[in-house]
């Protein structure tokens, strides 16, 4: 039998009775379709597992990198501390710095010299009026932290740390004029925050304020006890909050501003608290009373100001915003000028009566806190005094004619 007959008797049955071929035809396409919905899950199936095993590595990699940060942000913690440690020492070792057995014993010529090609452009005073001031936000709730944050962006340069860990690196990273922190935050709270940088020597004198939703009395009462300069109420008003750091760098501001006219012999129209007046007048007078004493330190400074060196370093750094050693040596060079305007001492001559024995440092140092050479000073004040500058007359008499 021929192919072509062979088709047709195969198919003529179909022709006859049509309904066994709609069945298969029906059969085939269900058949089809449920290979494709087989294959589709299939297809989801596989890229389900795919995500899933992309997302448990993700988490994996997520959990060993912030491992790895949070033993890098101890590590750095450790090594800061042992930093600071050594700051320290080095602090009381520089304290030998102002006395006048570390400089050159020998008698030193002074001669005018060229000036230096290095000028600064603003005394210290100046620079104090128009430097950037630093804040440091702490808050573990980024959308809190931003909103904060972007309070300040125009009079601070701000920093942001999401727990007080990360905090006190910063902040003995930056050194920031102020500090506002949340108080409730997973692991360090605020108040242990607060607690650990008004006992930190070298942040001590950092102004804090302290945010919580909680209007309990003991959580304020602790915020207090830890040091806390201020204390805010969540929901707060952003004008108030904004009002009450402008008052505390205010009243810094014009600590210093106050400190660096009583160094630089000006009239004092600021008024600061009496605690730190008396502060600052007896450190002058204790200063003064030991230039020509080769074995004053900054320790013995503190012992006869009945402190302990760490009580009385922040103090001085609130009052200057300098280390010790620093506001030693601003009290000696307010001598100098003392005695270039009342005495007839050289420069030579009094540089070795404020006890500094390097006539090259006393140069420069007096160059910048006064903003002229001492030989302009000499000029200026010696032969106008009361013509040109307006100079404290009440500090006038403790000088040495």
């Amino acid at each position: 039998m021929s192919a072509p007959v062979y088709l047709a008797c195969l198919i003529a049955p179909f022709f006859i009775n049509p309904l066994p071929a709609v069945c298969l035809v029906g059969m085939l396409l269900f058949i089809y379709g449920w290979y494709k919905t087989r294959q589709t899950r299939l297809h989801y199936e596989e890229q389900i597992l795919r995500l899933t095993e992309e997302k448990e590595k993700a988490e994996r990699q997520r959990r060993e990198t912030e491992k790895e940060k949070q033993e890098a942000v101890q590590e750095a913690q450790r090594l800061t501390h042992r930093m600071l440690g050594l700051v320290d020492q080095l602090q009381l070792l520089a304290g030998q710095e102002v006395i006048t057995a570390d400089w050159a014993a020998e008698q030193v010529s002074w001669k005018e010299t060229p000036e230096q090609e290095r000028k600064s452009d603003q005394t210290i005073l100046d620079a104090l009026a128009t430097e950037t001031r630093r804040i440091l936000i702490v808050d573990d709730n980024t959308e809190i932290r931003r909103y904060v944050a972007a309070l300040f962006t125009e009079q601070f340069t701000v920093y942001e740390a999401q727990s007080g860990e990360e905090a006190l690196t910063l902040a003995r990273q930056f050194q920031p004029d102020i500090i506002i922190s949340d108080v409730f935050m997973q692991g360090m709270t605020g108040i242990d925050l607060c607690k650990i940088i008004k006992d930190d020597n070298a942040l001590g004198h950092i102004p804090v304020i302290l945010l919580s939703g909680s209007v309990a009395a003991d959580t304020r009462l602790q915020g207090v006890e830890g040091g806390a300069d201020d204390y805010i109420t969540k929901p707060f008003d952003k004008d108030l909050l904004v009002a009450r750091v402008t008052a505390l760098i205010k009243s810094k501001n014009n600590l210093q501003k106050y400190f660096y006219n009583e160094i630089t012999l000006q009239q004092n129209p600021l008024k600061v608290s009496a605690e730190y007046k008396a502060f600052l007048d007896n450190c002058i007078a204790i200063v003064e009373a030991h230039l020509d004493d080769a074995q004053f330190t900054i320790q013995t400074l503190a012992h006869e100001l009945g402190m302990s060196y760490s009580k009385m370093n922040k103090k001085i750094k609130a009052v200057c915003g300098q280390p010790a050693n620093a506001f030693v040596r601003f009290i000696r060079l307010r001598k100098a000028a003392e005695l270039f305007i009342n005495s007839n001492y050289n420069i030579n001559e009094t540089a070795y009566q404020v006890g500094i024995g390097d006539i090259k440092h006393f140069r420069e140092h007096f160059t910048r806190l006064f903003g002229m050479k001492p030989s302009e000073y000499i000029e200026k004040y010696r032969k106008n005094l009361g013509k040109q500058y307006n100079i404290n007359e009440k500090i006038l008499p403790r000088s040495v004619t």
